[in-house]
């Protein structure tokens, strides 16, 4: 069970739940859709370990750990568990995933004769899970291309909180826009973080990311770039909330800020580590002080 579960990274678990968090307040005057919001839940963190899993087992099966020098120990490199056990661990998760998420659009959307939407989230859904895998399992793992970020804004931002929030409560909001342009930058940082630690070992395995393309500079200028984006996003969220309480969520931000001139001055990619944590765990953060001081 051990392996199993470092296999499944529970450092990313916040990240993937902090979408769902932010997706699932309600707007001003709506109840609480408790029961829609733990299946959500339920669904992203499911996604986020197929995610886990198939980047383990892609990355082996394209032979980019063989030049890994430094980050997470890989459960199928190492041995731990076959290429065949983690495949089917995959479709197992994928399954469940499935499932979960079916139901969850099934009890909001088709119960309530929302027919339209129902089909075109059960496509996003389905999308989901494949892009979950083809990150790095794929035939054409299109996370050696570059197009990582732009994959993980979309389904961690956008269909994280945009999508849960309009299942649940049948609106496109601002909040919710707002809402996917701070997880989504955030998400990305973490994602654009750990493939600047990675930058030597991808060179040689040919894992092109986006980083690896900016080089060192400009892999932290782009850093800066998503730290702004995230920031201004969530000052313009807590300026349009009812609730004071909320300018309470900064502090978390802040307090990463005070990280930036490390980061800057940093010129060892594999000291950036902990920084992923750090980018992760202040998203999260922040989204629980959105969500505590909204019942203020």
């Amino acid at each position: 069970m051990k392996k199993w579960i470092e296999a499944a990274r529970l450092r990313t678990l916040p990240l993937a739940a902090s979408g769902i968090l932010l997706g699932g307040m309600p707007g001003n005057g709506t109840a609480w859709n408790s029961h829609g919001f733990l299946w959500a839940l339920i669904t992203g963190i499911l996604l986020q370990v197929l995610s886990n899993y198939a980047n383990d087992y892609g990355d082996y099966k394209n032979g980019a750990d063989q030049f890994r020098s430094h980050g997470p120990n890989r459960a199928v490199q190492s041995g731990l568990i076959s290429q065949g056990q983690m495949l089917a661990a995959i479709v197992v998760i994928a399954t469940l995933a499935l499932i979960s998420g079916s139901y969850l659009i099934y009890k909001n959307l088709l119960e309530v004769n929302r027919i339209q939407d129902f089909w075109i989230m059960l496509g996003i859904g389905v999308g989901s899970i494949a892009a979950a895998y083809t990150y790095t399992a794929g035939p054409k793992p299109y996370g050696y291309m570059g197009l990582g970020d732009i994959s993980v804004f979309l389904f961690f931002g956008w269909v994280g909180v945009v999508g849960t929030h309009f299942v649940l409560y049948d609106e496109i909001s601002s909040q919710s826009i707002l809402g996917a342009l701070f997880v989504g930058a955030m998400s990305v940082s973490v994602l654009h973080l750990n493939n600047m630690r990675d930058m030597d070992d991808d060179a040689k395995a040919l894992k092109h990311t986006l980083a690896l393309r900016l080089g060192w500079i400009g892999s932290k200028r782009y850093l800066l770039v998503l730290y702004v984006v995230a920031f201004s996003s969530l000052v313009v969220w807590i300026s349009k909330s009812a609730s004071p309480f909320q300018w309470l969520a900064l502090i978390p931000m802040i307090v990463l800020m005070g990280k930036a001139k490390d980061i800057a001055r940093e010129n060892q990619p594999q000291n950036l580590d902990p920084y992923l944590k750090r980018f992760a765990l202040t998203c999260f953060f922040s989204i629980c002080f959105l969500l505590v001081s909204s019942f203020l």
